[in-house]
């Protein structure tokens, strides 16, 4: 331990020393470091978290499975037939985005985001009222009573938390409606929704427009597999009874509820994240570059070194110990950096992209801190130790002592030692070449 702490002051030393080199090391691999972490906190909040639900693993989204992919809008007839079967716990049929009403009356009322949502929606979804009640099934026919359930956001601004609120009119675009239930805090659709309708969805509709998203929970002991196999059977069940509505293509898709609201965002997420990570591996071979420059001036040192009897896992162990001490200056500030990038993203970021917008469309920060995104951000500074600090501890920690003692400490470093410094400049160049290339392919 002792000898750890005299390598890290020696270190601390040397880094204060050559100022200008340890802060040109640190601003290379601060942004690397910020830029992997930024897409990467956008990766994991959008692909990798889990839902904000009750056994988010049985929820499966509805929709229509063609040979070219999947679409996610459903007609009234299609979900009446494959409400018939036993996979399932329940399903429910809703508005996709909601719509924009306004909530009361007056020259300027506030709008508010309302779905239309069948009576099983808050069983799917695994959430029940904080207090009062959802629409029954009755509510939920055609000409049932007009009721709402809102949001713990809504019933906080507008209803001033006041738990008497069920059994209260409030007005919907001129039209009253009864509050019958005020869902809990944690309680968060998506896209938000601040007031829930029933539906009202006729079921001997012969209405074939795709116009309604439709959602299931699996039953525990049912895989997806079956419910896909149970689905295909009702699918061709609805196709023999209404040929026409039903292309010869067409299946029933049934597909995890975060697979499908992550299915178009997936590849450019992917390519950004891999983007970065060239942004890091340039960052990486720079910074091994620079440390290969600064061991050049160096050799005279390790030599005397050597020449006393520091054997050379000892020089190793001092080299990779300034490296270790860059990259955790660096991974800090390019924690912080990624922080600030992260909120820089979501001002940029289209609004098509999921689990990344507030219930006033606008972009919400996400939790930088979670545990993935700490071990990410601790992986990649550990990785960067290995790419640019081994290879030129390895690469320098051999000195030759008699021509270095001899030149006084104006070698280059020897054949070898050109050949890394060349190899890294053309790394560089490459994963740059094949960045820029990558970005000219996209934009066209």
């Amino acid at each position: 331990m002792g000898t750890f702490f005299a390598d890290l002051r020696y270190a601390l030393r040397n880094l204060r020393t050559n100022a200008g080199f340890t802060a040109v090391a640190v601003a290379a691999l601060a942004l690397g470091i910020g830029a992997t972490a930024a897409i990467f906190t956008v990766v994991n909040g959008v692909m990798l978290a889990p839902l904000p639900y009750s056994q988010p693993d049985r929820l499966v989204r509805l929709g229509r499975k063609y040979p070219g992919g999947n679409g996610y809008s459903n007609s009234i007839p299609k979900f009446m037939v494959w409400r018939q079967n036993d996979v399932f716990d329940s399903m429910t049929l809703y508005e996709q985005g909601g719509l924009s009403m306004n909530l009361g009356a007056g020259e300027n009322p506030p709008q508010v985001k309302a779905s239309h949502v069948s009576k099983d929606y808050f069983r799917v979804f695994g959430a029940a009222p904080l207090f009062g009640r959802a629409s029954t099934e009755a509510e939920d026919l055609p000409h049932g009573a007009e009721v709402a359930v809102l949001s713990y956001r809504l019933w906080q601004s507008h209803m001033g938390g006041d738990r008497q609120v069920t059994g209260h009119t409030i007005l919907l675009n001129q039209e009253p409606y009864t509050v019958v239930g005020v869902m809990p805090k944690g309680f968060e659709s998506n896209p938000p929704i601040d007031v829930w309708i029933p539906l009202q969805a006729d079921p001997n509709s012969t209405n074939q427009g795709h116009y309604l998203a439709a959602a299931a929970r699996l039953k525990p002991d049912v895989p997806v597999e079956q419910a896909r196999a149970a689905m295909k059977v009702l699918g061709e069940r609805f196709r023999a009874a209404n040929p026409k509505w039903m292309d010869p293509a067409e299946s029933v898709a049934v597909v995890p509820m975060k697979e499908a609201m992550v299915e178009d965002v997936r590849l450019a997420l992917l390519i950004l994240l891999g983007a970065v990570g060239f942004v890091l591996l340039i960052s990486c071979a720079n910074v091994a570059n620079l440390l290969l420059a600064r061991a050049a001036v160096r050799h005279r040192e390790l030599a005397i070194r050597a020449a006393i009897g520091a054997g050379r896992g000892r020089m190793i162990r001092q080299l990779l110990t300034e490296s270790v001490l860059l990259a955790a200056i660096g991974g800090v500030l390019g924690f912080a950096l990624g922080a600030w990038g992260v909120r820089a993203l979501l001002l940029v970021a289209p609004g098509n992209i999921p689990r990344l917008t507030d219930a006033d469309g606008l972009h919400q920060a996400l939790p930088l801190l979670d545990w993935r995104v700490a071990g990410f951000v601790l992986g990649i500074s550990a990785l960067t130790v290995i790419l640019f600090g081994l290879f030129p501890a390895l690469s320098i920690s051999n000195p030759d002592l008699a021509s270095t003692l001899k030149e006084g400490g104006r070698t280059g470093g020897g054949t070898l030692h050109k050949r890394a410094r060349s190899f890294l400049v053309i790394a560089e160049v490459a994963l740059s070449l094949i960045l820029l290339t990558g970005a000219a392919l996209l934009i066209r």
